[in-house]
């Protein structure tokens, strides 16, 4: 097996309750830092940001917190809906950084949480960052019908945890994942990723749940009239190997960019793909301590 990563800034971690479920929040930084939040994406958790976190200006007061179903935070009794989230992180944020701006940071699934947020609540937040992610592609109308039947018969079926016989079988899926990503990291990550039980095995933290198909289709016009909304300077990391990153798909993407953001502007991170934090800490950490410092 790999060597471990060792987290050079370790972190504290916190617990609350949101509603009815238990919210494990981490923390790093001076308490009077500036307020930066690290937003995962769908099965991935908070503390895979730990190696880019160890990048970062040390004078920033970072959090990351695991989304419900994801990591040590609980999980939902039925169903999981995308504006939970944002209701999620307005609590964090008025817990956590209560009366100040931050910067949000997030990544896939996280990223349009933050981008969403960001057009919501303009004046809590100074500074936007997106990793490899600039909202979904449209779903026509026409899929309402088949997407909700799908629902339906998923809801009816335990949904099963996934299960690896080993830690070297689990960090396989992650380098399958993150291919360019240094053994150490990904090794890190797959021990934040999972459980070891009893047996032996490795088990997904995920709720199973996640895997269910969103009943309600992605509206990007919806999406868009947020980002509209947006006041803070915005930056897309995009992995210069990721589908994002591709060159047939840039001038469309950077086209639909300046139309909704005021003040945004894109960033190709060479050698990686969508899990650029966990490829390219180094180099992400490098583009974000420069925009946030002339952002803030």
């Amino acid at each position: 097996m790999n060597a471990f990563y060792q987290p050079e800034r370790p972190s504290a971690s916190h617990d609350l309750t949101i509603g009815r479920i238990r919210y494990r929040c981490y923390s790093w930084g001076p308490v009077q830092g500036r307020p930066v939040w690290l937003l995962h994406g769908w099965a991935d958790c908070a503390l895979s940001f730990q190696p880019l976190i160890d990048q970062l200006n040390a004078g920033f007061r970072a959090f990351a917190a695991d989304w419900r179903g994801f990591g040590e935070t609980g999980r939902a009794a039925e169903h999981y809906w995308f504006p939970d989230y944002l209701a999620d992180l307005e609590t964090l944020l008025e817990v956590f950084s209560p009366g100040r701006t931050v910067a949000l940071i997030g990544h896939s699934m996280g990223a349009n949480v933050a981008a969403l947020y960001a057009g919501i609540r303009p004046s809590r937040v100074d500074a936007l960052v997106c990793l490899d992610a600039a909202g979904l592609p449209a779903s026509p109308a026409a899929l309402a019908p088949s997407r909700y039947a799908q629902w339906l018969d998923e809801i009816r079926v335990p949904a099963l945890p996934r299960d690896f016989a080993t830690l070297s079988d689990l960090v396989r899926q992650v380098r399958k994942l993150a291919p360019r990503a240094d053994a150490a990291i990904a090794t890190f990550v797959a021990q934040q990723w999972a459980t070891r039980l009893p047996d032996g095995r490795y088990r997904l933290k995920m709720d199973p749940k996640h895997r269910r198909v969103n009943a309600i289709l992605y509206r990007r016009e919806e999406a868009m009239a947020c980002w509209r909304n947006v006041t803070a300077p915005a930056l897309f990391l995009i992995g210069g190997e990721s589908s994002l990153g591709r060159a047939e798909t840039r001038p469309e993407l950077e086209r639909e960019l300046r139309q909704c953001f005021h003040d945004g502007r894109i960033e190709l991170i060479g050698a990686c793909g969508h899990m650029l934090h966990i490829e390219a800490p180094r180099s992400v950490a490098a583009a974000l301590n420069g925009f946030l410092g002339s952002a803030g």
